[in-house]
């Protein structure tokens, strides 16, 4: 993440996304430009996903929402998960874990961890993005000591 008192830069590999008050519009526009100069970019406008994250906005009420409901969809189907309709109160089942008596061989293994893995992942995606996401407006509004405080977060 790069900021500087016009614009908030962040990014993943080959993608950017960066932000920018209203009133910095020409400033995100000849940084466009200039990064264009040197590199061969796509501008797909208003930020809609990054990183396999829904991004949906609201800005007349400045709200901002983070969705991973495309992500838990295909996990879902990947592992034939199916929901009969009837959400359970709690994400983890009440009864006792059983130890299973079996040796795992290699293809239980690979399954568990890439369970396992696409578990872990929205619960280590969301709340770096939201920390990032959420500071961003005060550091461009020059809240306190926003700037550095998005420094810190990445």
């Amino acid at each position: 993440m790069f900021l500087n008192d016009n614009l908030i830069v962040f990014f993943f590999v080959d993608d950017i996304c960066y932000i920018f008050r209203d009133s910095d519009q020409t400033i995100a526009d000849q940084f466009r430009d200039n990064l264009a100069s040197h590199f061969k970019i796509r501008d797909l406008g208003e930020l809609r996903w990054f990183l396999g994250i829904r991004v949906v906005q609201n800005r007349s009420q400045r709200r901002l929402w983070l969705c991973q409901d495309s992500y838990i969809e295909t996990i879902a189907t990947r592992f034939n998960l199916i929901c009969d309709g009837i959400a359970s109160a709690t994400p983890m089942r009440i009864e006792h874990l059983i130890a299973n008596e079996d040796i795992a061989n290699q293809a239980t293994t690979h399954l568990y961890q890439r369970k396992i893995g696409s578990v872990l992942y929205p619960a280590a995606v969301i709340p770096i993005t939201e920390v990032i996401l959420a500071r961003a407006p005060r550091a461009l509004e020059g809240e306190g000591n926003g700037i550095d405080a998005s420094r810190g977060a990445v």
